[in-house]
């Protein structure tokens, strides 16, 4: 409930969602601390750094899908508009040393969220082990997904025996999702 209900206070308080609109619609970013926690390092009111935001990701990504309060699609939506506005700041990958924004952020400030600094960017191994590909079935700019797969054809030595099976999942599960999404309009 804190995400929803304690405020981040720039320079003062850690917080939960902090509603911005993001280039690619209504997003949300968060801090790195505690929600509601005032004794914390400088740090911890930076944006959260990806190595914990993938984090953050799975668990959301759990709570939705056990039906959770408050976290429906809307939230989804936003989360995937924060990943694809500000985490996801290059169109393509070519290379396994490509790398993403360091955090939930990017590299500016955004609703009054100073950017992580100090950490290195979310590597495209760190992405492939995350649940982040899975949120492309809340991500209305179609950024997830298409990259999703190509960061699959830059890891994989032989995509027809895959080596890892958090990308393979991930898009596994979009893929369902998009298919449960046709039959139900369907009827």
């Amino acid at each position: 409930a804190a995400m929803f209900e304690v405020a981040y206070v720039p320079g003062v308080q850690s917080g939960g969602f902090v509603e911005v609109s993001a280039p690619t619609g209504d997003a949300v970013v968060y801090s790195f601390g505690s929600p509601g926690r005032r004794d914390v390092p400088e740090s911890s009111l930076a944006a959260a750094p990806m190595t914990y935001a993938r984090y953050v990701m799975s668990a959301v990504l759990v709570l939705r899908l056990e039906g959770a309060d408050r976290w429906g699609d809307e939230i989804m939506v936003r989360l995937s508009n924060g990943l694809t506005g500000y985490v996801i700041d290059q169109p393509s990958v070519s290379s396994p040393s490509d790398t993403f924004a360091a955090g939930v952020t990017g590299s500016s400030t955004v609703g009054g969220i100073p950017p992580t600094t100090g950490r290195e960017g979310l590597t495209l191994y760190k992405l492939a082990e995350s649940t982040i590909p899975a949120f492309a079935v809340w991500d209305d700019s179609d950024t997830i997904e298409p990259l999703a797969h190509a960061v699959f054809d830059v890891l994989e030595y032989d995509p027809d025996q895959p080596s890892d099976v958090g990308l393979p999942a991930s898009i596994l599960f979009v893929e369902v999702a998009h298919g449960a999404e046709l039959a139900a309009a369907s009827h």
